[in-house]
């Protein structure tokens, strides 16, 4: 994204980080399910969840900061070199999850039909899917109704962002132990 020459590359740059994106929030859901004991997987996944607020306390108003002082592609520049770091501390620091590999090969597909059939797993993902699109379809609009019907000043954007991942900040980690305390479902 922060090579981008214009508006047409970063579109499609953006859906692919969109993509992987996706299938990298899922795959560390899936190791905090691996690695975090049940009686303690409503904390762990809290924390998960708090990582999001945090994008949000300090990656808009940081992001929007250094567009503002740079050019819009500081943010991503920013971005790249965060996760470069995040890789290096991943890979120092994560348990090898490799007793999938152990015993027979198992279809992947196979694998994939046995989650499909069960009916849970697909009101989950219905739901998980659902939330998802409610959630991408306002919050990027939320500068653009502020700013032009609300009366808030562009500057002043950061702080909306702000107040809403201080709160999530908070809130998550409490329903993370809420659930271990009170029971997942």
């Amino acid at each position: 994204c922060g090579l981008a020459p214009g508006y047409g590359f970063l579109m499609g740059a953006r859906i692919a980080a969109g993509l992987f994106g996706g299938v990298l929030s899922a795959l560390c859901q899936t190791i905090v399910g691996d690695v975090v004991p049940f009686e303690r997987r409503g904390r762990a996944m809290g924390i998960v969840m708090t990582s999001f607020s945090v994008s949000t306390v300090a990656g808009v108003p940081l992001g929007l900061f250094l567009a503002a002082h740079f050019s819009w592609h500081a943010p991503f520049f920013g971005i790249a070199a965060l996760c470069a770091v995040l890789a290096l501390f991943a890979a120092a620091t994560l348990p090898a999850l490799a007793d999938h590999l152990d015993g027979p090969p198992r279809s992947a597909m196979a694998g994939i039909g046995q989650v499909l059939a069960d009916r849970n797993h697909l009101q989950a993902f219905a739901f998980s899917a659902l939330l998802m699109f409610a959630g991408f379809t306002v919050i990027p609009y939320i500068t653009i109704y502020m700013t032009a019907n609300a009366g808030v000043l562009a500057s002043q954007v950061p702080y909306i962002y702000l107040c809403g991942g201080v709160v999530t900040l908070f809130t998550a980690r409490l329903f993370g132990r809420l659930t271990d305390a009170r029971g997942k479902v």
